[in-house]
C-alpha cells in the first residue's frame, strides 16, 4: 500500500451513473436588487448566492455562473478582483468609469461592457447619486476545477463596450428580419471580436431579448442555464416547469438548464431581458439541446 493507492475508489455502475446533485431551482433575486438600489449607502458588491441550495463550495447563482449587484457611492471607488476568465457588466443606473492598468471604459445607464477576469479593476461612480452595476461571471466554473484565470495580458477576453444606443439599434434592425424558421426575430446575441465562436466569450452567451406588448414567447428548453436581468416589463412573468415566476424590474431570475420555460407580457409596453447563459460550453460540445416544447401549465 502507498498513499497513492490508498486514494483510489471503485464504484458500481449504479453509483457511477447516478451521481446525485441538488436541483437548480427557478428563483428570483429581489432582496439583493433592493439592497443594491439603496440611496447613499456605501460601495459594495452583493452576490446572488445559491451555493447552500445547489451544493457549491463558492458563491454561485448557478453551477457555473455568479451574478452580483455592485453599488457605487460617489467618491468611494470599489476595487474588485474575481477568479473568473469573463466578467459581463450591465449599468442599471448612473454613470462612471472602470479602470484597470492604464485602460478604462466610461459607462452610463443602459450600457454593457465585458472585461477579462483575474486582475484588479476599480469602479467609480460619477455625479452626485449612486451608480449600480449588475455583474455576471464564470467564477464558479473555474473554482469547480480549482483553476485560476490567466494574467490579463494573456487572456483570450478583450475588453469590449456595448453602448445602449447601439444595442437598441441592433435589436430594432433584427426585429425587421425573418429567421430561417419563418418566425420574426425578437432578440440579438452580443458577440465579441475576440471570440471566434459567435459568442461573447468562449463559455458564455449574452442575449438582449424582447417580448412585445400582449404577446408570449413560445415554450422552449435548452441545456444551458439562463440568468436573466429584467430591464423592462410590468405585468410580465415566466412559466418555468409549470411554475410562474413574476418579473420585477432589475431583479435577477434563474431558469435551470433543461427546464421548459416561456415568457409572457400582459402589459401595454415592451418587455426586455438581458440573459447570460453558460451556452458556449454546450455549443462547443454540440449539446445545446434547444427544442420547442408543449405549453407549460402555470401554477
Amino acid at each position: 500500500m502507498t498513499t497513492y493507492v490508498d486514494r483510489s475508489r471503485y464504484l458500481t455502475l449504479d453509483e457511477g451513473f447516478n451521481l446525485g446533485r441538488p436541483q437548480v431551482p427557478a428563483h428570483i433575486f429581489s432582496r439583493e436588487r433592493d439592497e443594491a438600489l439603496l440611496e447613499h449607502d456605501d460601495s459594495v458588491r452583493i452576490p446572488c448566492d445559491m451555493k447552500s441550495v445547489i451544493g457549491g463550495d463558492v458563491e454561485a447563482t448557478a453551477p457555473l455562473l455568479l451574478a452580483s449587484y455592485v453599488r457605487l457611492k460617489p467618491g468611494t471607488p470599489l476595487v474588485l478582483k474575481s477568479g473568473a476568465t469573463s466578467e459581463i457588466f450591465y449599468v442599471i443606473q448612473g454613470a462612471g468609469v472602470t479602470t484597470w492598468g492604464d485602460e478604462q471604459i466610461r459607462w452610463q445607464s443602459g450600457d454593457v461592457f465585458l472585461l477579462p477576469g483575474g486582475g484588479e479593476e476599480t469602479h467609480w461612480a460619477e455625479g452626485k447619486a449612486n451608480a449600480v452595476l449588475w455583474q455576471c461571471t464564470n467564477e464558479p466554473q473555474l473554482a469547480y476545477e480549482g483553476a485560476l484565470p490567466p494574467p490579463i495580458d494573456k487572456s483570450r477576453i478583450q475588453p469590449t463596450h456595448y453602448p445602449k444606443a447601439a444595442m437598441h439599434r441592433a435589436l430594432a434592425d433584427a426585429k425587421k428580419l425573418e429567421m430561417k424558421n419563418g418566425m420574426k426575430s425578437m432578440a440579438i446575441m452580443l458577440a465579441s471580436e475576440s471570440s471566434k465562436y459567435g459568442t461573447i466569450t468562449p463559455s458564455l452567451t449574452l442575449a438582449l431579448n424582447s417580448v412585445a406588448a400582449g404577446t408570449s414567447q413560445i415554450p422552449h428548453r435548452h441545456n444551458s442555464v439562463a440568468i436573466s436581468l429584467v430591464l423592462e416589463g410590468e405585468s410580465c412573468y415566466s412559466i418555468v416547469n409549470g411554475n410562474t415566476v413574476h418579473w420585477s424590474r432589475f431583479a435577477t431570475f434563474v431558469t435551470p438548464g433543461g427546464a421548459s420555460h416561456s415568457h409572457h407580457n400582459e402589459s401595454p409596453g415592451n418587455a426586455l431581458l438581458l440573459i447570460v447563459q453558460d451556452g458556449g460550453f454546450y455549443y462547443h460540445c454540440r449539446t445545446m439541446g434547444f427544442a420547442i416544447v408543449d405549453t407549460p401549465t402555470p401554477s
